[in-house]
C-alpha cells in the first residue's frame, strides 16, 4: 500500500488557545522589507527569526502549500504576515493584576509591544500562567487572544498576593514571560460594589457563598469549622473591624473609616448622616402605657431629649396598630412592612425605597426594596432571619406573585431586574444571573420575525431583543395553542412545533445558552501529523465561568489510538474536509450531510486515514493533495461553536 502522510500546514487562531505546531515545521523566511520580497539564505529552514541566523533581522515566515514549492517564488507572491514586528517575539508590558470588585475574580491586564516603527506587535496567543507570590509553584490558569484574561478559579484565596505569568505566541515563537502581581483584596470587600461607608456586622459572613469560602480556606489565621463554632471564628478573624464603619475601594481594599463602636454601641448611619455609634434605646412604651397609645414613630425613632437616634423603628405590627420595633444589625430594607417605615429607614440598612403592589396600593400593602442590590430572591419571603417584626408579614399579600416580582425589580439596572419563575411547590423571582427564555412572556420574548437563524459558519444571523440580553430566545408553539418562549441556539426547524432546543422543565439546558470551545492540537514529528487531540471548554450558565469539559490526551507525548476517549456526555466535534480544488463543501455548516460527527477527543492519522479511537470505519480516507478540515463543538444543551478551520497537506513518501 502507499503511504500518504498529512502534513498541518496551519492551525489558525482559536478564541480560548491554538494548536501548536512542531518547531521543525519547514517554512519559507521572508524579506518582506525588500522590493520585491526576497527569500532569506535561511529559505525553507526551521529557525526564522532566531538570532545569529541569516533571518535573523526579518522573523516573518510563510508556510509553503507544497514541498517543492520554491520559497523565493512563494515570498515575492505572498504578503507580510500580520505579526510584522521587528523585534523577534517580544513580550508584553505594563501588566496590572487586580481583583474586581466586590468578586472572587482576578483581572489581568497587558500591553502589546511596539516595534521601532511604532506597529503594534500582535501575538497569535497569549497564554497566562498562575503562580504564588515569590513566583514559584506556576499553573496554567488559561489562554486568550485579547489583551486580558478574567481569572475566576475557586482556588483562589483572598487577601492572597499571587504571580501571573504572561508568555505571549508567536506562531512557534514565545516571548520571555512578563509578570505581574497582585491579590483579590479583602474579604470584608466581597459582595460589596460601592465605595460608600457602611458598618459591618457578623451579618456580612453569614451568607451561604461567604460560610463556603471561609469553612474552605483560612483568613487572618483563623481555620474555620463547623456551625457551632463559626460565630466565634468570625469574632477572631474580623474582630478588629466588625461594629466599624469601613468602605472598599476600587480593588477591594478595606479602609476603615472611623472608631470602632464598642457593645452595647452599635455602629450605625443613618441617611445623609456620617457613622455614629448608638446605644440602643428601650424601644418599648413607658409601663404605664399598656396599649401602647403615647408611642408614635417620632419618639420611637428619636430621643425626646437629645433628638439622637434610639436605633428603634416604627412599623407595622401583627395586628392592627404600629409597634416601635429594636434595630438589628443583620436587618435589610425589605424588612420594613410599611411605606413610612421604608423611607424614614431609621436602622440605616441600605439604600430603601418603598414600591407598592399593583392592585393592592389601596391597602397599603408593598415592599421596600433596597436599590443599590438586586431583591429578586426576597420574593415571597417573610424577611431576614432576625428581623424583629417577622411576625408582621402577611401571608396572604406577600406571597410571590407577579406583582410583588414587578414591584422588587430595579428596572433601570438589568442586573437588578426581577423576572416571575412560577414553581412547584412555590413561587419565586429570579434575576437576569438565573434567568432563561423561559420566564418571559410573549411581549418580552424579543423572538425576532422567522425565528433564530444562523449564518453558514454558526454565527448568528438573526438575535432575539429581550431584557436580560439572551441573543437565542424564540417563541415556540405550544400543545392546546398559544406560544412559549424558549431557547433556540442551533436555529433548527424554525417555526415548527418542538424546534426548542431542550425538553420541557429542562432548565439547565434552558440555562445554558453559551458556546463551547473546542481547541486541536497536533503532534508533530519531522513536520508530519499523526494525531490531533481535541479539548473542548464550554460555560453552563450565567453564574459559572467557562470550565474544561475534558483532559484530552498529550499530543506531543501520545504514541497510541487506543488511548483516546469519549470527550463527554453529549459532547460533539463536527467535521468536514475540503480538498483543495473545492469551493462549495463544508461552505455552510447548518447543512449536516456534508459533516463527520465524533465524539472522541483523539483523532488519529495513519496511510492516508483519519480514524477515531475504537471504531472500525475511518472518519476520513484521503488522497495525495491540500486539504482544509472545518470543525466545531456542540455542547448538550445544542448550542454550536463558530466554525474554525485547518490545513491538512499529504504527501507521498514524505519526510518533512
Amino acid at each position: 500500500m502507499k503511504r500518504f502522510i498529512v502534513l498541518v500546514v496551519l492551525l489558525l487562531l482559536l478564541p480560548l488557545a491554538v494548536g501548536q505546531t512542531d518547531q521543525s515545521q519547514p517554512s519559507c523566511c521572508c524579506n518582506f522589507d525588500s522590493t520585491p520580497a526576497t527569500a532569506c539564505s535561511g529559505a525553507f529552514s526551521t529557525d526564522c527569526g532566531v538570532p545569529d541566523t541569516p533571518c535573523a533581522d526579518y522573523p516573518t515566515s510563510v508556510l509553503p502549500e507544497t514541498l517543492d514549492q520554491d520559497c523565493s517564488v512563494l515570498c515575492q507572491t505572498s504578503s507580510p504576515p500580520v505579526q510584522t514586528c521587528t523585534v523577534a517575539h517580544p513580550s508584553v508590558t505594563d501588566v496590572k493584576v487586580r481583583g474586581i470588585k466586590g468578586k472572587g475574580i482576578m483581572r489581568i491586564q497587558w500591553s502589546l509591544s511596539a516595534d521601532q516603527g511604532g506597529s503594534v506587535c500582535t501575538p497569535t496567543l497569549v497564554r497566562v500562567e498562575r503562580c504564588d507570590a515569590n513566583g514559584g509553584n506556576c499553573n496554567p490558569a488559561g489562554d486568550t487572544v485579547n489583551p486580558s484574561f478574567f481569572d475566576d478559579t475557586s482556588t483562589l484565596q483572598w487577601k492572597q498576593q499571587y504571580t501571573y505569568n504572561i508568555i505571549a505566541f508567536y506562531g512557534t515563537q514565545q516571548s520571555t514571560p512578563a509578570t505581574g502581581k497582585g491579590s483579590l483584596g479583602d474579604l470584608e470587600c466581597y459582595t460589596v460594589y460601592d465605595e460608600s461607608t457602611f458598618c459591618l456586622s457578623t451579618a456580612h459572613f453569614e451568607t451561604q457563598a461567604m460560610k463556603a469560602y471561609l469553612k474552605t480556606f483560612p483568613y487572618n489565621g483563623v481555620t474555620f469549622h463547623d456551625d457551632s463554632s463559626y460565630d466565634g471564628s468570625v469574632t477572631q478573624a474580623f474582630g478588629t473591624t466588625i461594629n466599624a464603619p469601613i468602605s472598599c475601594g476600587p480593588f477591594n481594599t478595606l479602609s476603615v473609616q472611623g472608631p470602632q463602636c464598642v457593645a452595647p454601641s452599635i455602629c450605625n448611619i443613618q441617611p445623609g448622616s456620617p457613622a455614629q455609634c448608638i446605644l440602643p434605646g428601650a424601644c418599648a412604651p413607658p409601663a404605664s402605657d399598656v396599649f401602647g397609645l403615647t408611642v408614635n414613630q417620632k419618639n420611637c425613632e428619636k430621643n425626646a431629649t437629645t433628638g439622637k437616634s434610639t436605633y428603634c423603628f416604627f412599623d407595622r405590627g401583627p395586628a392592627s396598630g404600629d409597634v416601635c420595633y429594636p434595630c438589628n444589625p443583620t436587618m435589610i430594607c425589605y424588612d420594613y412592612k410599611s411605606e413610612a417605615a421604608c423611607t424614614s429607614n431609621a436602622c440605616g440598612v441600605g439604600d430603601c425605597a418603598w414600591q407598592s403592589i399593583k392592585g393592592l396600593e389601596a391597602l397599603g400593602v408593598g415592599v421596600c426594596k433596597d436599590t443599590s442590590v438586586s431583591n429578586c430572591g426576597l420574593c415571597g419571603s417573610s424577611g431576614s432571619p432576625n428581623t424583629p417584626n417577622k411576625d408582621a408579614f402577611n401571608s396572604v399579600f406577600n406571597t410571590c406573585t407577579k406583582e410583588q416580582t414587578q414591584a422588587l425589580s430595579v428596572d433601570q439596572e438589568p442586573d437588578k431586574m426581577c423576572f416571575f419563575v412560577p414553581g412547584e411547590p412555590t413561587n419565586h423571582a429570579s434575576d437576569c444571573a438565573g434567568t432563561d427564555c423561559t420566564v418571559f412572556d410573549t411581549t418580552q420574548c424579543g423572538s425576532p420575525p422567522g425565528g433564530i437563524t444562523l449564518n453558514p459558519d454558526n454565527s448568528l444571523k438573526t438575535t432575539s431583543t429581550n431584557p436580560c440580553s439572551i441573543p437565542v430566545c424564540q417563541l415556540v408553539d405550544v400543545p392546546g395553542g398559544g406560544q412559549a418562549c424558549h431557547k433556540n441556539a442551533d436555529g433548527l426547524n424554525n417555526g415548527v412545533t418542538g424546534m426548542a432546543d431542550c425538553a420541557n422543565g429542562d432548565s439547565a439546558c434552558e440555562q445554558d445558552y453559551f458556546l463551547p470551545a473546542s481547541m486541536l492540537t497536533a503532534k508533530m514529528t519531522a513536520g508530519v501529523a499523526t494525531f490531533i487531540s481535541v479539548g473542548i471548554s464550554d460555560q453552563r450558565n450565567a453564574t459559572q465561568s467557562m470550565t474544561r469539559v475534558n483532559t484530552p490526551p498529550n499530543a506531543q507525548t501520545v504514541s497510541s489510538c487506543s488511548v483516546g476517549k469519549k470527550i463527554g456526555p453529549g459532547y460533539a466535534l463536527w467535521l468536514c474536509l475540503r480538498s483543495q480544488n473545492d469551493t462549495t463543501n463544508c461552505s455552510d455548516a447548518t447543512d449536516r450531510t456534508q459533516w463527520t460527527r465524533t465524539e472522541h477527543d483523539l483523532l488519529c492519522i495513519a496511510d492516508g486515514v483519519v480514524s477515531e479511537p475504537e471504531k472500525d470505519q475511518p472518519l476520513f480516507t484521503l488522497s495525495q493533495g491540500s486539504y482544509k478540515l472545518f470543525y466545531f463543538a456542540e455542547d448538550p444543551s445544542h448550542n454550536l461553536e463558530v466554525v474554525k478551520s485547518m490545513s491538512l497537506l499529504t504527501c507521498a513518501n514524505c519526510t518533512g
